[in-house]
């Protein structure tokens, strides 16, 4: 009885840490408090969001190999885009420019984002959550509900997620409302996807050229699951930044979370790369680039365009 009670009282210790400490926006920082509003596409399904003032951060465990970001752009239409730069363990990801009204969601493959070292950790701690879940418990049956040790439960390694609004707002001071927060850029919770759809993540539709020939536009990252079949993944690339004469364009190819291949870009000319993968021929992974800086289609004068570009790339093709 007297190891039961001790079980019990460090159990409602337990629970008392859970709660206070591992709540989904405990270690949040520089935001409101959460708020609801409906799901664009059904109106019984609530989302919940807050505000970042200044710079908002978010220490989430990883959960799956794919993070997804929604925005929540429900400022004022006086108000300029808004770019937003997106951080993750002090690396810069991304910059995105907020525009149209409403839900918008930008989508990264951790991986090679987060190194083969640091996801090497994430799998080890997948695997021993699995491992502890699956395992029996090796205290005797006494006639009720087992009792299970009492101890933290392994989980895989978190990551802070910094997101920076270029600028704010004062909703009184635009609005008549009683609002005298100082806001910046609205974000759901995080999503995790275990693995990437089949079409990949931070890459446009198809279009075709002069030619004929099929291409599509990158964002900052983008990942391509594919099989291997081969040891070279062959692809072309092109810039448009308008600058890139003056400024060179760094590309990085990445097999899984394993960097593999690096090509500067001087100029708008087409260049062909050979991204070597080292895998059995037959293997399936992700492909993957991040391009050092993207290029704002606001340039265009399009109001309509506000999209960041990274590169121009060719259906993939091996040898």
């Amino acid at each position: 009885m007297v190891a039961v009670g001790v079980y019990l009282a460090l159990s409602a210790v337990d629970l008392m840490r859970v709660v206070i400490f591992e709540g989904p926006d405990t270690n949040d920082t520089g935001f409101y408090p959460w708020e609801t509003v409906a799901a664009p596409d059904d109106p019984d399904t609530a989302i919940q969001f807050h505000w970042s003032a200044t710079e908002g951060a978010m220490l989430r465990p990883v959960e799956g190999s794919v993070l997804r970001l929604l925005f929540y752009n429900t400022r004022p239409v006086m108000l300029d885009a808004l770019p937003v730069s997106i951080t993750i363990s002090d690396q810069f990801i991304d910059g995105i420019t907020l525009s149209q009204q409403g839900w918008q969601t930008h989508a990264y493959y951790l991986p090679p984002i987060l190194g083969t070292d640091n996801w090497a950790a994430v799998e080890r701690g997948w695997a021993a959550r699995r491992g502890e879940n699956a395992a029996e418990s090796s205290l005797p049956s006494v006639g009720w509900q087992e009792l299970r040790p009492w101890h933290r439960r392994p989980s895989p390694p978190s990551i802070w997620i910094n997101i920076n609004p270029e600028s704010t707002f004062v909703p009184s001071k635009l609005l008549e409302v009683d609002d005298d927060r100082v806001l910046g850029v609205a974000v759901a919770d995080v999503e995790w996807e275990q693995e990437l759809a089949p079409y990949g993540i931070g890459l446009s539709p198809w279009e075709s050229d002069e030619s004929g020939a099929e291409f599509r536009w990158t964002g900052r990252w983008a990942s391509l699951p594919l099989q291997a079949n081969g040891t070279e993944a062959m692809i072309s690339i092109w810039s448009r930044h308008p600058d890139i004469e003056q400024q060179p364009v760094v590309v990085d190819f990445f097999w899984n979370a394993a960097l593999k291949h690096t090509v500067e870009l001087s100029g708008p000319e087409e260049v062909a790369v050979r991204i070597p993968v080292d895998v059995t021929r037959g293997t399936r992974g992700v492909l993957s680039l991040r391009v050092d800086r993207t290029w704002n289609t606001l340039v265009t004068g399009i109001p309509t365009e506000t999209h960041e570009r990274g590169v121009g790339i060719s259906r993939v093709k091996w040898r």
